[in-house]
């Protein structure tokens, strides 16, 4: 649908850029190059200051960064989706609201760079491109490389990139502050579960899931059984694998509906992380993001998880 919305708009827009050859440079003044490193380079504004983020999770890098200011506008629930501290989205609220990224709202709004992750880039690139406006694809975020690399290339591309080295430096620390407490739990296999009612769900290799785990040192039991990505599985299936640690998603109460479902269908039938109480509970911002928040949610699991160990 999202591309079909895009493609629409595109044309509307053919009218307003026809005009201009070279569209970004019209509307943006002199754009720079940023060097991403691997003979990779993207043309950025010289000092953009009416950004957009593709998703929440670009939200949070860019927020570590700079603030409101510099943004013409937010996509729908993208600060809800974010991990923006509560307490600090006051001025991020302010901002004007967009329904998605409509190539006529970007261009009505003034937009100077939009920064995405790149499995936005087959329905937003080329649309982009022909409409002129500067576009900066993030990596999907598998390993803490990609997270690193992603700081620095936002920074890059922002202007602020002693901000950005700051930002990546105490990243790496807390990466090392995690390696010092992988022998405690190296041997433990843990797998994010999830299931409502209509059948249940996990995360493999490949995923954002699958790092804040091996984060933590310890095995991602779906991985090992040989799941990748996000796949569909039953509590036989989870019956099969038996994790040590089963990571659930809590609402905004901090409640699970998948661990009181858990205990009422498996009354009868042992799964030695509910026998033995090693339920991991976590914010689903924190547990679904693909930012630098990664770290946070492997943070707060090992901790739950030395927590079990000690008791």
């Amino acid at each position: 649908m999202l591309r079909a919305l895009l493609i629409t708009s595109a044309l509307t827009l053919a009218c307003v850029f026809a005009a201009c050859p070279d569209g970004k440079r019209d509307r943006n003044g002199e754009l720079r190059s940023v060097d991403l490193g691997g003979g990779q380079a993207v043309q950025v504004p010289k000092y953009a200051t009416r950004i957009v983020p593709g998703n929440a999770a670009v939200l949070d890098f860019c927020a570590a960064l700079i603030g409101p200011e510099r943004f013409a506008a937010l996509p729908k629930a993208c600060l809800r989706y974010s991990n923006i501290p509560a307490d600090a989205q006051e001025p991020w609220q302010a901002l004007p609201v967009m329904e998605g990224l409509h190539l006529e709202d970007l261009a009505s709004a003034k937009v100077d760079l939009i920064i995405a992750h790149d499995w936005q880039e087959p329905a937003l690139g080329p649309l982009l491109e022909r409409a002129g406006i500067p576009v900066l694809f993030l990596p999907t975020v598998h390993s803490e490389e990609d997270i690193f690399r992603s700081m620095k290339w936002v920074s890059l591309a922002l202007g602020v990139p002693d901000a950005g080295q700051e930002q990546i430096q105490q990243l790496q620390e807390r990466v090392e502050n995690l390696a010092a407490a992988k022998p405690k739990v190296q041997e433990l296999t843990a797998m994010v579960y999830s299931n409502y009612g209509a059948g249940g769900g996990t995360a493999g290799s490949g995923t954002s899931y699958d790092l804040m785990i091996r984060l933590t040192g310890m095995k991602n039991a779906a991985a090992q059984a040989g799941i990748r990505g996000h796949a569909d599985l039953d509590l036989e299936g989870l019956l099969t694998i038996q994790p040590d640690v089963i990571i659930l998603s809590t609402g905004p109460d901090g409640s699970s509906s998948t661990l009181a479902a858990l205990r009422s269908e498996l009354e009868s039938i042992p799964l030695k992380a509910v026998e033995k109480d090693q339920i991991a509970l976590m914010k689903s911002n924190e547990l679904t993001t693909t930012s630098q928040f990664t770290l946070n949610a492997a943070e707060n699991l090992q901790a739950q998880v030395l927590e079990m160990l000690a008791r």
